[in-house]
């Protein structure tokens, strides 16, 4: 029996079962578990919104006290996504507040952002958009068969929240994306290294690095709802020739109108699940104009079919190259490349740049 006044369960006395193991039986945690969050979620929309109206430099310490409870709130209540990126905002702040040069204003704006939205959503959702909704502690992989890939890039990873590694990216015969990930704690040695591990995928040997050139033959593959390849015991992959960007399959990759490459990034899952990695990623044939300065740097101006890009650094952390091969690309204006990007909503068309063929 659920006693739920207004529609919300005021606490654990709110769930009744009849069975003799009450009230430590499973039947009160599986009535707990389904019912609709009203407070977590309510907590989480206030600390944030206080967040939004102070600015990051009006969100010190008790702000961020406040979105650290609303966290833990969250997580005791069985929402492991909005108690995440509730963390992310708190991450981020810190971040801003102490100059780090990996800040970006658009992971603050876009874990707000998330947070706000998980909180309205919550208290009128049910069923699977729930579940979706609640996120998971650890992601769930699924079978997905035999897969033959063909390595894109590989990019580093060197997250404000203590993470590093690299993760690659390829790609199968339809052009569906797959990452392997090789993230753990730790600073920029990590993610500078990583590049020259071997991956965790079955048998092989290549290196990352390796990988985003070469290609992988997968049988037993596992995989998770955001496009991540597992590497459980009974997975198995062994090298595979690759191919060049402009060649088959690759090149579909490329052939998605820029529209609509956009509107994917910008979408939103309207079912609740979690966003696949790939989601925001842009591949662009553009052609290099010059150059721009902003607050953060300069970054490039391109033209592509029409549109003027803004191209930023992926990392502005000086042991990576990023910024460096910027400026390398900025001494050849009118060159013409292939390049993937992330795409960073804004008032002016911008993405940073991941990856870039050679100028032509």
């Amino acid at each position: 029996e659920r006693h739920a006044p207004e529609g919300v369960v005021p606490g654990a006395e709110g769930i009744r079962c009849g069975c003799r193991r009450a009230p430590d039986c499973l039947h009160r945690a599986s009535v707990a578990s389904a019912a609709p969050v009203a407070d977590p979620a309510a907590a989480s929309c206030r600390a944030a919104a206080a967040v939004l109206e102070a600015g990051t430099d009006g969100a010190g310490a008790v702000l961020q006290a406040e979105l650290l409870r609303a966290a833990h709130t969250a997580r005791l209540s069985g929402l492991p996504r909005a108690a995440g990126r509730a963390v992310a905002v708190v991450t981020a702040l810190r971040a801003a507040r102490a100059g780090d040069p990996d800040y970006r204003v658009t992971d603050l704006t876009a874990a707000l952002r998330d947070v706000l939205v998980l909180a309205h959503r919550l208290p009128d959702a049910t069923g699977p958009e729930l579940a979706g909704l609640r996120g998971s502690v650890r992601q769930p992989y699924s079978p997905d068969g035999s897969l033959r890939l063909y390595g894109v890039f590989a990019e580093p990873v060197l997250s404000a929240t203590g993470y590093a590694g690299a993760v690659t990216w390829t790609a199968d015969a339809a052009g569906r994306l797959y990452t392997v990930s090789d993230v753990a704690p730790g600073g920029a040695e990590r993610a500078t290294g990583a590049a020259d591990r071997a991956v965790r995928l079955g048998d092989t040997a290549l290196t990352h690095r390796e990988l985003s050139r070469a290609g992988l033959a997968v049988s037993g593959a596992t995989v998770s709802p955001t496009g991540r390849l597992g590497a459980g015991t009974g997975v198995r992959a062994v090298r595979a020739s690759g191919v060049g960007w402009s060649a088959e399959p690759l090149d579909r990759l490329w052939a998605v109108p820029v529209s609509e490459q956009i509107s994917r990034a910008l979408g939103d899952d309207r079912d609740g699940g979690e966003a696949r990695e790939d989601r925001d990623l842009l591949f662009l044939d553009v052609t290099l104009v010059g150059t721009v300065r902003e607050a953060a740097g300069e970054c490039l101006v391109a033209d592509c079919g029409g549109l003027r890009l803004r191209l930023a650094a992926a990392h502005d952390h000086p042991t990576l190259p990023h910024r460096e091969n910027l400026r390398l690309l900025a001494s050849v204006p009118g060159a013409r490349l292939r390049v993937v990007a992330r795409l960073t909503p804004g008032p002016l068309p911008r993405a940073t740049l991941l990856a870039v063929s050679h100028p032509t």
